[in-house]
């Protein structure tokens, strides 16, 4: 359940974002997350099919409501952009 809250929590706070400042000329892009397959503030680096399966799916709603921007996320071994 603890998950399930830091979850909901986190897409919450991305979502006010993105709704914030989508149409904004100073957003080149939308960054989630650098680095973050070290663990030192998620799971990443224990659970990383869980963190990109979750990235993934706040990655999709961003670009439902800002199709203009890309949307990635910078790791040292790993990047996803769309």
């Amino acid at each position: 359940m603890k998950i399930l809250f830091i979850k909901r929590i986190l897409l919450e706070s991305v979502k006010k974002m993105v709704l914030e400042h989508k149409d904004e000329p100073y957003v080149l892009l939308w960054l989630l997350g650098n680095e973050n397959n070290y663990g030192v503030a998620s799971n990443a680096d224990k659970k990383p099919d869980a963190y990109f399966k979750f990235a993934n799916e706040v990655a999709l709603w961003i670009k439902s409501v800002d199709k203009n921007q890309s949307c990635c996320s910078m790791q040292w071994r790993y990047a996803i952009s769309g």
